[in-house]
């Protein structure tokens, strides 16, 4: 008896050994900003009420609606984020915005469709899932050098960072 117990526990850690688990679980966003002003941040959810982000519907409905925030790319990349000169169509599609229209956003407080804040230090950061890749509208307000907006998956990997230059419209 003592022998088959051995050997099932030694079959046991042999199969448990070659399993791999996730990179990281859990981790950070940080988006840093190149001017060290105060920026405001407004996050929004896109998946429509009664969809789930993950489904085939949820993203035909972006690809229809959102199409101007990635052109160029396939409509379900939400890792690749776009920096864009799209105030006006973004102004449009935010103002028409109805909380009420679109599903919480996954890792956050349940009842949290937009999330909004200040950055500190010239940077803001989110705390990401590994699993997530959940689509979101990203506004950022400057006094200065006005709006841009970014639209990806802001809350899903590891730990991972973003350099922003309002001046030349860009990231790196």
């Amino acid at each position: 008896m003592l022998r088959l117990s051995f050997l099932v526990l030694f079959l046991i850690l042999s199969f448990t050994f070659a399993s791999y688990g996730q990179a990281c679980g859990r981790g950070t966003y940080t988006i840093i900003f190149v001017q060290k002003e105060s920026i405001k941040y407004e996050l929004f959810s896109v998946t429509p009420k009664g969809m789930n982000w993950r489904s085939q519907e949820a993203k035909d409905w972006v690809a229809k609606n959102l199409s101007f925030f990635y052109e160029g790319m396939k409509p379900t990349d939400y890792s690749v984020l776009r920096f864009k000169n799209i105030n006006e169509k973004a102004d449009g599609f935010l103002k028409k915005y109805d909380v009420d229209n679109f599903e919480p956003i996954v890792s956050t407080n349940p009842d949290a469709v937009r999330i909004e804040g200040k950055s500190y230090e010239g940077s803001i950061s989110f705390q990401t899932h590994e699993t997530l890749s959940e689509p979101l509208i990203l506004k950022l307000t400057s006094k200065k050098y006005g709006k841009f907006y970014l639209f990806g998956n802001f809350l899903g990997g590891c730990n991972r960072s973003e350099i922003l230059d309002f001046t030349r419209n860009s990231r790196t």
